[in-house]
């Protein structure tokens, strides 16, 4: 007894609930809102960065991690923040 092919070409569009394999392949999956807000939001990029290793005290650590909280500012900005503040440093005006 041979049983016949199915055909299961257009199963992925009658599934409105798409999970595994199919999920990662299917291109028409609308995007979640958050992904929508990750592309608009683009990270502000200097021209001059140079990385350097920087080793604090776990206090001094907590204390930012708990002012990130309460303000919303980044740890990295905040150290930022007070190099400039401390050294008294003016960014570099642009030549013409």
């Amino acid at each position: 007894m041979a049983k016949g092919k199915k055909d299961f070409s257009d199963i992925a569009s009658d599934n409105k609930n798409l999970g595994g394999v199919n999920a990662l392949f299917n291109k028409n999956v609308p995007e979640s809102p958050q992904t929508a807000k990750e592309k608009e939001v683009e990270p502000e990029v200097e021209e001059d960065l140079k990385n350097y290793p920087l080793r604090i005290e776990r206090y001094i650590f907590q204390n930012m991690d708990l002012r990130r909280v309460n303000t919303g500012v980044p740890i990295r900005q905040q150290i930022k923040e007070a190099l400039i503040a401390y050294w008294q440093i003016e960014k570099p005006k642009p030549e013409k």
